[in-house]
């Protein structure tokens, strides 16, 4: 078994090295950036076994690499992102609910919400908000809500 380890040209283990350096890459990362490039280099260390044209192992590299990270890398992340639990804070965008106070961009103004009281914020876009308006809860920074009027309360 160690002649054939022995017996592998120096190209070889350059490509099986580069691999395991990706592979540290995304282990310090955890992004997905990297690991397709290890998979091409084992891929283009496997090449370098049967040639030794150095253009024929990059090529090998960048093609199986490119279809790793095109056709894999969008499955893996919506894999990771399925995992990703919405807190509960995640659950008031979208409600709906009267507005408190006046709510200015110059002062904000106060929401409440299933007995807690928020500080809002109008979003950009949204009109001005008058106390008794129904808001539309659309992000969440912080502490602060980002609302937008969507009617006055009749």
């Amino acid at each position: 078994m160690t002649d054939f380890f022995d017996a592998l040209p120096l190209n070889v283990w350059a490509w099986i090295a580069a691999g395991v350096v990706f592979l540290i890459i995304e282990g310090i990362t955890l992004g997905l950036t990297s690991v397709w490039f290890a998979v091409g280099s084992f891929a283009s260390a496997v090449s370098a076994m049967m040639t030794d044209n150095i253009i024929i192992q990059a090529a090998v590299f960048a093609v199986v690499s490119f279809v790793l990270v095109i056709f894999t890398r969008p499955l893996a992340k919506e894999k990771i992102n399925s995992r990703t639990v919405a807190t509960n804070v995640d659950s008031l965008i979208g409600r709906e609910v009267p507005a408190m106070t006046d709510i200015t961009w110059e002062k904000g103004g106060q929401i409440k919400l299933e007995g807690t009281v928020w500080t809002a914020v109008p979003s950009d876009d949204s009109p001005e908000i008058r106390k008794g308006d129904i808001v539309k809860i659309l992000q969440v920074k912080g502490v602060k809500l980002i609302v937008r009027k969507e009617r006055h309360q009749c």
